[in-house]
Parts: structure tokens; C-alpha cells; sequence
């Protein structure tokens, strides 16, 4: 049986928005909003995710199960013991450590000295909404990709795609042209999910279109399923020229050789890094009953 983890990294020092992930939305913490979303993505993986239309060639039913466990990785005592009250596994990382990626590292390392775990994903503490198939997709097109790294992507249009706060994918062998078609067949019963060599990540506009030609850009959703050994190469290399340019982590990899491919999924999760973001989603989770 395979065995995945997934590790929601948290830190109190958010920069546009202090101390986030333990600001209240809806009556508990942002965090334990996010929590929750990655523990419903983490029983879809245990309950055999991969098998919904995902079913791989030359593997079985049963080597396709997943030993999911989900960690919260904390920065801080205080976040630790607000996943811990809310029955979340929770493990102290370094407060000093400079990324996400790194906290997942010292986390996997922790809590599976032993390298059972072939795949972690890391599922920020400020995505409270993610679809539970996101994480059996990502885990499912690393495994059929080969790749170092899976993520997913959203179909979006030009207005969208010129704020440089979205980040846009470049992929190989997609274009404007059939996308639709494309991820209808991937939702197909016994067809492996497609996937897409991401090219680059970048803040503009890209690629180019020529002016009033109807054209798709791919949003990039910063969630990531990586190969145990990909994510230790990634946190022992230095941050790249590009990477500080753009201000994108992921950029090191692909800087690096590293590859990564994108899948597409069907909604832009909500993302919480300001207080309007926040009493938006809180104002929207109570009018649907929720809290």
C-alpha cells in the first residue's frame, strides 16, 4: 500500500496579514478551516481516490490504495495547540526556517524518519476551501507523470490574468483549442488524468496573444504533491535567480531541472491573505449555513 502524507505548514508572522491562520472566521480559526478541507481530501485518498476514474495502467485496485495521514506543521506553540484542541496531529518546526517548503521538510522528516511516505503534499494553511479531488488528482498525476512535482492549474480569461497577484503556468501541449474537450475526457471513468509539463510560472500576463484573440491562461493553484526524494532535493538548493525575481518559490525547481506538470481543476479555491478576503469568505460561509 502506498502511503502519502499530506502537511499543512502554519506560521503566525504573515506579512499582509498577521497572524492569520488563528484569526476567527465563522467561529474557529482559519487554520482549522483549512484543516478540515485537507482531512476531507486526505479520507478521499484513503478511501481509494485514485480509483475514481483515475484507475492507472498496469496497477491494480488495491496497489492504488493510499495510506493518507495528514500533519499540521507549526511554526509556533501557539498554532500546535490550536490543531491539537481540534484533534489535528500537529508537529513543532523551527520558527526560524525561511519557507513553507522548508517547515514541510523538517515535518516529513520528523514524523516518517523511516521514508515510508513516497509522496507528501503540501496544502497551505490559508486554502480553506480545496475540493477533496485536488488532492487525489495531484497524488494521481505525480504517479502517472513520472514527474518531480504535480500542482494544479484553472482555466481563467485575459481580465483575470493580467493582475500580477495570479500567478500564471505556461504549459507544453496545451492550447487555446479543445482545452474544453480535454478536461471532459480526463474526468472519464478508467482514464488516467491528464497532465501538463509546466513550461515556467510567472506574474505577467503570459504567454503572448495577439490583441482581441480570444485566448485561456492557466491559473496556478499553489498546492503541490511531491516525490519524497523531490521535495528533499528541493529544500537543499539555494533560492535562483528567477525564483527571486518573480518572487515564486517554484521556480527553483524548474531553474533546477526539476519537473514539474499541472493539472486542471475546475474552481480557483478561496485564498485568505487580507482582512477583506477573509470577511468575505466568513460573510459567504454563513450565508450558506455554515460554521
Amino acid at each position: 500500500m502506498a502511503k502519502t502524507l499530506i502537511v499543512v505548514p502554519a506560521r503566525l508572522a504573515s506579512r499582509r496579514l498577521p497572524r492569520k491562520v488563528l484569526l476567527p472566521v465563522a467561529g474557529k480559526p482559519l487554520l482549522i478551516w483549512s484543516c478540515e478541507s485537507a482531512e476531507r481530501g486526505r479520507r478521499l485518498l484513503q478511501q481509494g481516490g485514485l480509483q475514481q476514474g483515475r484507475l492507472q495502467q498496469g496497477r491494480s485496485q488495491k496497489e492504488q490504495s493510499e495510506e493518507a495521514t495528514l500533519i499540521v506543521a507549526c511554526a509556533e506553540q501557539e498554532t500546535k495547540d490550536c490543531a491539537e484542541q481540534h484533534g489535528f496531529s500537529a508537529v513543532l518546526t523551527d520558527a526560524e526556517l525561511p519557507s513553507g517548503s522548508d517547515r514541510v521538510w523538517q515535518a516529513v522528516a520528523r514524523c516518517d524518519p523511516h521514508a515510508e511516505a513516497e509522496v507528501v503534499v503540501n496544502c497551505q494553511a490559508d486554502l480553506p476551501k480545496v475540493e477533496p479531488r485536488v488532492f487525489s488528482d495531484a497524488v494521481a498525476a505525480l504517479r502517472s507523470s513520472g514527474a518531480d512535482i504535480a500542482t494544479p492549474v484553472v482555466a481563467i480569461e485575459g481580465e483575470q490574468a493580467e493582475r500580477p497577484s495570479v500567478v500564471k503556468a505556461i504549459l507544453a501541449g496545451v492550447g487555446d483549442e479543445g482545452d474544453k474537450q480535454k478536461r471532459d475526457e480526463q474526468k472519464g471513468d478508467n482514464e488516467e488524468i491528464r497532465s501538463y509539463r509546466v513550461l515556467t510560472f510567472t506574474r505577467a500576463c503570459a504567454p503572448w496573444s495577439e490583441k482581441g484573440r480570444s485566448a485561456r491562461y492557466w491559473h496556478h493553484i499553489g498546492l503541490y504533491a511531491y516525490r519524497r526524494e523531490a521535495l528533499s532535493r528541493f529544500v537543499s538548493l539555494a533560492p535562483s535567480a528567477l525564483e527571486r525575481r518573480e518572487g515564486l518559490e517554484q521556480m527553483r525547481a524548474l531553474e533546477a531541472g526539476m519537473t514539474i506538470v499541472a493539472f486542471v481543476c475546475d474552481s480557483v479555491p478561496v485564498e485568505i491573505n487580507l482582512e477583506d478576503e477573509r470577511a468575505a469568505f466568513e460573510q459567504q460561509t454563513l450565508a450558506e449555513g455554515g460554521g
